[in-house]
């Protein structure tokens, strides 16, 4: 696919489906009273509500290094959602609400199926199928990526999967979760990467989430898959989709 992070479309309109899951800032001074602008009409579901609270009510975290709010203070500090205004991309992904583990997922495709029907000029498709014969890529990380990112013309898409708010290790869990028994081709790439855990963490214990992310995933999937850090993309709170 050409330019992948320009060929992201305007999704104002389309289909969710919904799934029931059955089971700190960095030396620059951070306002803490920021808030991102949300869209409530655009995820339909009181399990999203909920875990969405919860996972607020844990948001403090410690202010590192002497960044003018106080060494050690825990502040909140507020991250973008997946019901970013005018970002209707998340209507056509497919949601999981964990309340056991209190995640909120969003996915470019069927786990059940592994089918994409975002993809017009494809048409539906399996995402562990590249078209060219190759290895795929595939993207774990938390809402501060596209929702969707369908191909504009023939050639492979990228399933993503996206944690709200999660860590290296959740959006970990969560992709091997959903990948889980099922043959990846060969030469296939995941990237993983969290502006949510990057910000209260900093590089450096972030780095090591990564390192351990690496090993996780080459354990449960075998050989022939490389991961690799996805580059941080502060996509969310931006209103037209098309400016990424």
């Amino acid at each position: 696919m050409k330019d992948w992070l320009q060929d992201v479309i305007d999704s104002s309109s389309g289909t969710q489906t919904e799934l029931q899951g059955v089971d700190n800032s960095t030396q620059t001074p951070v306002s803490t009273s920021i808030r991102r602008e949300e869209d409530d009409n655009l995820v339909q579901s009181a399990h999203y509500r909920e875990i969405r609270s919860g996972r607020k009510k844990q948001e403090n975290c410690a202010v590192m290094g002497n960044s003018g709010l106080g060494e050690g203070i825990k502040k909140n500090i507020e991250e973008g959602v997946f019901i970013s205004v005018e970002d209707g991309r998340i209507t056509k992904a497919v949601l999981r609400h964990r309340n056991d583990v209190m995640q909120n997922i969003s996915m470019s495709f069927d786990p059940i199926t592994m089918v994409c029907k975002n993809c017009t000029a494809r048409g539906p498709h399996s995402v562990l199928e590249a078209s060219d014969g190759k290895g795929i890529v595939i993207v774990g990380t938390d809402q501060h990526f596209p929702a969707i990112l369908p191909s504009t013309d023939k050639d492979s898409c990228i399933p993503i999967v996206r944690v709200e708010d999660g860590t290296v290790r959740e959006i970990t869990f969560a992709s091997l979760d959903i990948l889980a028994g099922l043959w990846i081709p060969p030469k296939s790439m995941i990237l993983i990467g969290s502006i949510s855990a990057l910000s209260p963490k900093g590089p450096g214990p972030y780095g090591e989430d990564l390192i351990w992310s690496s090993r996780t995933i080459g354990d449960r999937l075998g050989e022939g898959i490389t991961v690799c850090p996805l580059p941080p993309i502060p996509i969310n709170g931006i209103n037209n989709p098309k400016n990424t």
